[in-house]
């Protein structure tokens, strides 16, 4: 996956993240393939955030990421790449919006 963004909300106590896919589901809908679609880009919403860090190198860093159940409750999503590592421990995360681009394109942005 291709980290490409992140935003800080609500004073810190929620997270949206920005991810690109870039290897397209099986079987593209309709819509993506008339569109021209072949990079699936995905918002993770954290929140209460319990913990955080990040080290960015560069944008668009490569990452491998994975999910941790902590408890009944708490959630850790942890990204790794050579150019970037993304920690994030929360009561809870939701898969915000999922939609089609074209390409990689947009420039890497933290607000």
């Amino acid at each position: 996956m291709v980290l490409c963004g992140l935003e800080v909300q609500s004073s810190g106590q929620m997270i949206d993240v920005y991810f690109d896919i870039p290897t397209p589901v099986d079987h593209p809908s309709k819509k993506w393939q008339q569109q021209g679609f072949t990079i699936a880009r995905v918002e993770l919403t954290f929140c209460w955030i319990r913990e955080f860090s990040m080290r960015l190198d560069r944008p668009f860093a490569v990452v491998d990421a994975e999910f941790h159940d902590l408890d009944n409750y708490d959630v850790r999503f942890v990204a790794h790449g050579r150019d970037a590592d993304l920690a994030i421990t929360s009561d809870g995360a939701l898969v915000q919006h999922i939609f089609g681009v074209r390409a990689v394109g947009d420039p890497f942005r933290v607000w």
